[in-house]
């Protein structure tokens, strides 16, 4: 008794509730099978290095959405005692001191030559006066969010604005520019930014911030993706490749310019005129610093590094007037900068077991690849494709010719005979004999035959619904 409860009119409970699995061919071929092992094992490592581990399929990530950003600088006072190192620095006797604070030969050659207002007073090898600016001074366009302006050279000059009379129809004194005078700004590499920031997810429950007791952690990259060690990385000073004061990172020009490989003393064609040479120190420059969040592995902390790019052919100019409104006459000071500029960019993520089901349920749709790649090779690579073929490939009658053959009630017992071996009842070896005879392929044999059959007695096969045959004498 299959089950007592089963009502007999659903049919044999055996065939309803029977499972349905693929038929297997095995191909005893040891080529074949390291082949295929080969590859699954490739794509193991694929799921669990790489989609699982590297590219943290178990987290639900969103884009980094705009955090805060601030940015400081001040001046290093180890910079004023190093200022007879400064070869771009000539010593000029109109800006006070002696010229024994600087190297030997490196007194101003005079004005070299005057173009369109400019006076150009320098030596030979491109040095200028130089300024000892404080950061109030170096950083212009003060209050930007993410964005910061280094000062490495300025011109200055004044300029008179029209005065006019009593009836406001005519100047009575003419409105003057006088020529700019050219300073390096001393030091600006050793010049020390300040940076702190944050971010916070909107979708995902994460935020975290370089400052305070929880600080994120980070490093600077250089363009190899290397981090750089940098000379003030936590609270008490100390050089090391991973930030961790707590009142923001510190960042050094020249720590910065080696991150982005620039040189400010090399000399190349200038972008604004290539019949010249000029440096980066000259023109002043653009910097994209690119705040790159994370996650660590199988953690919510978020970690992040900082990657300089330049904008190479990009200079950066402002010019800054500032007048007193007691006077006719303006300061000019025509800045060349380092600008940097911060942007943040990542993702954000927290754990979701739905994320981690469709990486493994996408990863593992590779397996397929893996045997259709061996079914390829097998079966039109190898020289013994077609023996494989032969293996693993069952080829039916032609049904067309089964159609032709067999007609009215000879088929219509023939379908019943099908339908009982695929319920699991009869012989399939019955069903294949009666296909053949249908489709004409025992013709022959019964010729042969019949000699043998007459003598015993002419006889009709017949064959019921369970594919068991049936002999009766005619």
């Amino acid at each position: 008794d299959k089950m007592g409860c089963w009502p007999e009119r659903l049919g044999d409970i055996d065939d309803v509730l029977a499972f349905t699995t693929p038929k297997q061919v095995r191909i005893r071929d040891y080529r074949l099978g390291a082949l295929n092992y080969l590859l699954q094992f490739a794509i193991f490592l694929y799921i669990i290095v790489y989609a699982i581990f590297i590219q943290q399929g178990y987290y639900e990530f969103e884009p980094i959405f705009p955090g805060a950003v601030s940015i400081s600088a001040r001046r290093d006072s180890s910079a004023d005692t190093a200022s007879a190192n400064y070869s771009y620095c000539c010593y000029d006797s109109t800006l006070g001191g002696s010229q024994s604070d600087w190297s030997a030969d490196a007194a101003c050659a005079g004005t070299v030559s005057s173009t369109s207002g400019v006076t150009f007073e320098s030596t030979s090898d491109g040095a200028f006066p130089c300024l000892y600016w404080g950061e109030n001074h170096v950083v212009y366009q003060v209050g930007l969010d993410a964005s910061i302006a280094l000062t490495t050279r300025v011109g200055i000059s004044s300029t008179t604005r029209c005065l006019l009379d009593e009836f406001y129809e005519s100047c009575v004194t003419s409105a003057t520019t006088s020529a700019e005078t050219m300073y390096f700004i001393a030091g600006i590499e050793h010049f020390t930014m300040r940076i702190k920031h944050g971010v916070a997810g909107q979708g995902v429950d994460v935020a975290g911030q370089n400052v305070g007791s929880d600080r994120m952690k980070g490093r600077l990259l250089d363009r190899d993706g290397e981090a750089i060690t940098v000379a003030s990385s936590d609270d008490a000073g100390n050089a090391g490749e991973e930030f961790s004061a707590q009142y923001g990172d510190q960042i050094t020009v020249a720590e910065l310019l080696s991150a982005a490989e620039i040189d400010f003393d090399l000399r190349r064609a200038d972008p604004s005129d290539t019949s010249r040479t000029s440096t980066i120190r000259w023109d002043g420059i653009n910097i994209v610093i690119y705040i790159q969040y994370g996650l660590k592995p199988f953690t919510s902390t978020i970690t992040y590094n900082y990657k300089p790019r330049i904008l190479s052919d990009l200079e950066y100019k402002v010019e800054q007037l500032v007048s007193d409104e007691n006077s006719a006459t303006s300061v000019v000071y025509n800045r060349h900068s380092v600008r940097i500029l911060v942007v943040q960019t990542g993702r954000l993520g927290q754990f979701s077991f739905q994320a981690l089901l469709i990486t493994l349920v996408s990863a593992l749709g590779l397996l397929a690849v893996s045997a259709t790649i061996v079914n390829l090779i097998m079966s039109s690579l190898l020289p013994m494709s077609d023996f494989y073929k032969f293996s693993k490939t069952d080829v039916t009658e032609d049904f067309s010719v089964i159609r032709d053959a067999a007609k009215g009630e000879d088929f219509q017992e023939l379908k019943s005979m099908v339908k009982g071996v695929n319920k699991g009842n009869g012989s399939r070896m019955a069903v294949t004999t009666a296909i053949d005879r249908a489709a004409g392929k025992v013709e022959a044999q019964d010729e042969e035959y019949g000699a043998e059959e007459g003598a015993a007695g002419t006889q009709d096969t017949k064959f019921d619904v369970n594919g068991v045959s049936a002999v009766s004498d005619i």
